[in-house]
């Protein structure tokens, strides 16, 4: 098994590019190198721009989320703008993909350029505060309390603490109590 999922629905051609990566790691290990990363996430990121289906874009989306965690990927990821691929998560219809975005967004908020970023994203983040969905707000108040210069105005505390209300789970609760002692 070439580890593709065939109920995942990827274009042929990219199934092929992706089965050609993951077969040259694994044929005669000693003399050829494993797939290059960046041409991998590469390739992601390409099925990701031209999927229609919002499962494949969950699927691809989720994936680089997993990328994002590793800091060796990051070089790659932000070569690649997935920062902003993201971003623009955030603000979709469909719940699974703001979710990703978020997740995503937390798992590379530690690299200093997309801290910058997220940063200049205050707002957005901010807003994803009145979601009800413990790993949205999770995720949220992760970032800001991951941001390195962001001062929350009175104004902003005030409206975290009344969008999240006083329904939280024990785990939302504990974050919001670090980010208000931070700032």
């Amino acid at each position: 098994s070439s580890g593709i999922n065939a109920e995942w629905p990827l274009r042929p051609g990219i199934i092929l590019k992706i089965k050609s990566l993951l077969q040259m790691g694994k044929k005669k290990r000693k003399q050829v190198p494993r797939p290059e990363r960046g041409e991998y996430l590469e390739c992601l990121v390409n099925e990701f721009l031209v999927a229609e289906s919002a499962a494949v874009k969950e699927q691809v989306c989720s994936n680089l989320a997993n990328f994002a965690y590793n800091p060796v990927n990051h070089c790659h990821l932000k070569r690649l703008n997935v920062h902003h691929i993201f971003t623009g998560l955030l603000i979709q219809e469909n719940i699974n993909l703001v979710k990703i975005g978020i997740m995503g967004l937390t798992n590379f908020a530690l690299d200093k350029d997309v801290n910058r970023h997220l940063q200049s994203q205050i707002e957005l983040v901010l807003g994803l505060l009145k979601i009800k969905n413990d790993d949205i707000l999770m995720s949220a108040l992760t970032i800001l309390i991951y941001l390195d210069s962001v001062i929350l105005s009175p104004p902003q505390k005030d409206l975290i603490q009344s969008s999240l209300g006083s329904s939280l789970s024990p785990q939302v609760s504990n974050l919001l109590e670090i980010l208000l002692e931070k700032t």
